[in-house]
């Protein structure tokens, strides 16, 4: 399979690269009402190469920026589309993330499959990532054509109860790409994980991982304000 970047579709976010933990106890509250921390402090949370737990993956491409805006865009010029899946496709271009920072991380391995990680925070939670790419995955029951590219693409409901869809894309037979997309928002803070020809049980562990990981680091720091 040909591994190809398009144009009419997004699988990173806002520039941050495709990019063994217990899931912690405690109040969910206390990590929502964290206030926004900034991108170094949100890549000292991102995931080690061992906390991964994929086998043969280095992190690389480590990426932080600070006070930038960020896309949730995941099939470009999504007027083209109607019905439902046309409208949670707009959505989600349409919205804008302004964060305060974010912090991304790939786990590349030899055969050129990878799990990127990303984290951003926000002033404000008016916007959930994870909710507008719940609604794209609840209404896009069907494969997308566009008719100028001739691009297919197709959501595919995951296995597991987290926010997030397989999104696979077909240019012509060979020139394709599949991502796992998973997303979760912890208040202030918000989770996307991205496996590019991943397996979806290895994105999810990842996912779990990155989720517990980040919790525990927010839930230290409420107790360091209390």
């Amino acid at each position: 399979m040909t591994r190809k970047m398009f144009r009419s579709a997004s699988v990173a976010v806002g520039g941050l690269t495709l990019a063994l933990a217990l899931t912690a106890c405690g109040d969910s509250n206390e990590v929502d009402s964290v206030e926004a921390q900034d991108g170094a402090a949100l890549q000292e949370l991102l995931l080690t190469d061992g906390e991964s737990g994929l086998t043969g993956a280095t992190g690389v491409n480590d990426t932080v920026l600070e006070g930038e805006t960020i896309p949730l865009v995941v099939v470009a010029e999504a007027e083209k589309f109607e019905g439902a899946c046309g409208e949670a496709l707009q959505a989600a271009e349409a919205a804008e993330l302004g964060t305060v920072g974010s912090a991304a991380r790939t786990f590349q391995r030899e055969d050129g499959t990878g799990v990127a990680v990303a984290q951003f925070s926000t002033d404000t939670t008016d916007v959930s990532p994870a909710q507008l790419y719940t609604d794209i995955a609840e209404a896009c029951e069907e494969p997308l054509k566009d008719d100028e590219t001739g691009a297919e693409y197709t959501f595919t409901p995951l296995e597991s109860d987290v926010s997030g869809f397989i999104f696979d894309i077909t240019v012509t037979p060979g020139n394709e790409s599949s991502s796992v997309m998973m997303l979760k928002d912890l208040g202030h803070h918000h989770i996307l994980v991205a496996g590019v020809d991943a397996d979806e049980a290895d994105v999810k562990a990842v996912f779990d991982a990155q989720v517990a990981k980040t919790e525990q680091g927010l839930r230290e720091v409420a107790e360091q304000g209390s």
